[in-house]
C-alpha cells in the first residue's frame, strides 16, 4: 500500500517581507513509524498553516516522505496532530539558515513489543542533511 498525501502548500514570503529578511529552505521528512496504528493521519503545520496533511503507512520500507518548503529569517512554530495515533506535538524554533526536520509517528503497545513506546511524535531538527 503507497502513502496517501497532499501537499496542501507552500508558505509564501510576502515581498515586503522578503525584502527585510532573508529566506531560508526547510527540508521536511515525514513518515509513520509504529505497525500498531496503519496507516496514521498525520497533519503538519508551520505558523498555523497547513504543510501536509494524509495518511501515512508503516512497512518494512519504513517510508519517509519529503517536502520542500521556504520560511523567512525568524520564530517558527512547527506543529504536528493525529486524530487516529492520539498524538500532538509543538516546537517553536528560529530559523537562521536552512534547515532538515525529520518528523515520525511513533508507538508500541505493550502486546506488540517488549518495550512500549508511548504516543509521541518524534522530531529532530538539524543544521545539516542527515548523513554528514
Amino acid at each position: 500500500m503507497g502513502t496517501v498525501f497532499r501537499i496542501l502548500g507552500t508558505l509564501a514570503v510576502s515581498a515586503a517581507a522578503a525584502a527585510a529578511a532573508p529566506s531560508y529552505t526547510v527540508v521536511l521528512y515525514v513518515a509513520n513509524q509504529s505497525v500498531a496504528v496503519n496507516p496514521v493521519d498525520i497533519k503538519v503545520t508551520v505558523d498555523n498553516d497547513a504543510v501536509v496533511e494524509g495518511a501515512f503507512y508503516a512497512g518494512a520500507s519504513n517510508p519517509w516522505r519529503r517536502y520542500e518548503l521556504k520560511l523567512a529569517a525568524g520564530r517558527h512554530t512547527l506543529c504536528a496532530f493525529s486524530r487516529k495515533g492520539a498524538a500532538a506535538y509543538k516546537r517553536v524554533f528560529e530559523l537562521t539558515g536552512d534547515r532538515w526536520v525529520g518528523l515520525a509517528y511513533r508507538y508500541a503497545p505493550p502486546a506488540a513489543s517488549r518495550d512500549v513506546v508511548p504516543r509521541h511524535f518524534w522530531v529532530e531538527l538539524r543544521a545539516k542533511p542527515w548523513g554528514r
